[in-house]
């Protein structure tokens, strides 16, 4: 991710990163992802978010970051810089979870296409009380103006469609 940031002008330091990131790869061609198999029947998707605010220095902006898990395997993850600035911690969480959900509903719906799954239980974690209290709570969202609707779309959408979102610590 830092390499990706100064694509257009990089400077010596850029480059000796970018050859670390290289040698890391050639190092490693021989591993690989391992998937236990999936089971049939009750499956869970589960997702995990988290946020930092203001980590990107230069412009202000936060970071998202979050990971998914269907059973016991490792599908996806992802860590991005947030598309605007966020004023709290709670605001940032609430962004990174609302684009967790995003990602959860497109795997969803892939998984129902390609493995036939009719039921599919989903699980949203976020380490914010706060943003996971008003991503719960309809009428906490009147008090979030600051956050984009957007977010409050889809996480209304994972709210009507009875995903849990809990308060991880």
């Amino acid at each position: 991710k830092e390499c990706a940031r100064y694509l257009k002008s990089p400077r010596v330091e850029h480059m000796k990163a970018a050859r670390r990131v290289l040698g890391y790869v050639k190092q490693t061609t021989t591993k690989k992802l391992v998937y236990s198999g999936i089971l049939k029947g009750n499956m869970i998707l589960t997702g995990w978010s988290d946020a930092d605010l203001g980590g990107e220095k230069e412009t202000g902006k936060s970071t998202s970051g979050r990971l998914i898990f269907l059973g016991s395997d490792l599908i996806s993850w992802n860590s991005q810089t947030q598309s605007h600035v966020t004023n709290s911690t709670c605001a940032a969480e609430y962004v990174s979870l609302a684009d967790l959900v995003k990602d959860l509903e497109y795997l969803k719906q892939l998984i129902a296409v390609f493995l036939d799954v009719k039921e599919l239980i989903v699980d949203v974690h976020c380490d914010n009380l706060a943003a996971v209290t008003i991503a719960n709570n309809v009428a906490s969202q009147d008090r979030t103006r600051y956050v984009d609707l957007c977010s409050k779309m889809a996480l209304d959408y994972a709210r009507s469609s009875g995903w849990r979102m809990t308060h991880v610590k």
